[in-house]
């Protein structure tokens, strides 16, 4: 496969809502995209809000028209795996309080229902029906499936990551009842850590996370165990994601191993050039030789001259001056 990255630049995907939390996979020649749509600002808090959505590619530049997968009230594809003939996907119910949920397909195009496989109270822990667990990421893993999640630590307002474990994705168990796979102490002045999710890379897993808020940025950890990490602080965020377009936010990284596709492992990314962090959310890319060290797209015209140039075009258009 041919992938020309000179032919592309940042945001590589924005529309006309704000696009949030995106997870591809790669399957018979085309990128499939998944990623919340969240519909009005005003809706914040309100299951109508918000909604899951897909969109194909061969190439991020030409993408089919965004599609809806989900009912109302769903957030997060979190990631895309293959088992027993079947796509999987993790999904959350959102808002509060909130759930994890799985869907599957046939074709990567229509998913089931979503099935909830862990609801708002899910150990002494955490905060319960307070909030209530987000953001899953669904991976394979020694002959296992294994799902990352955050919620709040009981008391206070700092997420921190748990993990439930299953052998044939109907049954999950809790093993973050009573405590987390990974507490976020140095960022719990800011509300800690989410979006965690994972790459393996033979013997190694990459763990990575925004980190902080409102104004977040991305971390990674590696280790061989998925049990032990080496402490999540300022020394483990990625530098270099933050342009023009993404000057306020720059997270929710979905990280795949493109490098057959692509020539490199290829990060997505969220983020706003606003200092609201909910209005007009769009997508960046990166890539990595090493998962260590990310090189992002360049970036393209600024919003302002976009519809600068949109506005020409119209008056040339109008004057007949295109005819």
């Amino acid at each position: 496969m041919s992938f020309d990255w000179n032919k592309l630049y940042n945001p590589v995907f924005a529309w006309n809502r704000s696009v949030r939390d995106p997870a591809a996979v790669f399957h018979d020649g085309c990128f499939y995209l998944y990623f919340t749509v969240q519909f009005e600002q005003q809706r914040w808090g309100c299951p109508e809000g918000y909604q899951c959505f897909w969109v194909k590619t061969k190439d991020f530049r030409e993408f089919t028209s965004p599609k809806p997968f989900s009912p109302c009230g769903f957030v997060s594809p979190g990631n895309i795996i293959r088992a027993k003939e079947h796509w999987y996907m993790s999904i959350t119910r959102y808002p509060w309080p909130c759930a994890l949920a799985i869907v599957e397909s046939d074709d990567l195009e229509h998913w089931s229902e979503p099935r909830i496989i862990l609801h708002p109270e899910h150990g002494s822990y955490w905060g319960n029906c307070d909030h209530g667990p987000i953001d899953g990421y669904l991976f394979a893993w020694q002959n296992r499936y294994w799902m990352l999640h955050t919620d709040f630590k009981a008391g206070t307002r700092a997420q921190h990551l748990g993990l439930l474990v299953s052998d044939d994705l109907e049954h999950f168990e809790n093993l973050t009842e009573d405590h987390p796979l990974i507490d976020s102490d140095y960022y719990d002045g800011n509300r800690g850590i989410e979006n965690a999710s994972l790459v393996i890379d033979g013997d190694t897993l990459h763990l990575f996370c925004s980190v902080g808020m409102p104004e977040q940025r991305v971390a990674v950890l590696t280790s061989k165990d998925l049990f032990h990490w080496p402490k999540l602080d300022k020394n483990a965020e990625i530098s270099g994601l933050r342009q023009n377009w993404s000057q306020f936010i720059a997270c929710a990284q979905f990280v795949a191993d493109w490098r057959r596709e692509t020539g490199f492992w290829t990060m997505l990314f969220m983020g706003t050039r606003h200092s609201d962090p909910y209005d007009r959310m769009m997508f960046g890319m990166a890539r990595s030789e090493d998962l260590k060290n990310w090189e992002v797209l360049p970036e393209g015209p600024s919003e302002e001259e976009y519809q600068a140039n949109i506005e020409n075009f119209r008056q040339k258009f109008l004057r007949g001056e295109l005819n």
